[in-house]
């Protein structure tokens, strides 16, 4: 009769110990997979972020360099002051003294 309960006892030690093994290894598999994912999903807004910086920095320096480098901007209704300002603008200058506003950016 002891010997009985003694297997039992050991059969039931034998499951628990099973069942918790399993519920280790499916806590351990499932936190590795849920760790991925949050390393996958921290290293792509990661990397957005970067470009996104990136691309701000070359667009703000493009608009730098092109838009505010040694700018010259004339408004006047004389040709001398349109045509030796701006280049771009100089075909409107005329001796009929077309009125000219110009802005040229000499990089």
């Amino acid at each position: 009769m002891i010997a009985i309960v003694v297997i039992h006892i050991i059969s039931a030690i034998i499951v628990l110990m099973t069942v918790i093994v399993f519920i280790i290894v499916v806590v351990v598999v499932v936190g590795v997979v849920v760790v991925g994912v949050v390393v996958v999903v921290v290293v792509v807004v990661v990397v957005v972020v970067v470009v996104v910086v990136l691309v701000l920095v070359v667009v703000e320096v493009v608009v730098v360099v092109i838009c505010f480098c040694s700018c010259c901007c004339c408004c006047s209704c004389s040709c001398s002051c349109c045509c030796s300002c701006c280049c771009s603008c100089s075909w409107r200058c005329c001796c009929f003294y077309c009125c000219c506003c110009c802005c040229c950016c000499f990089v």
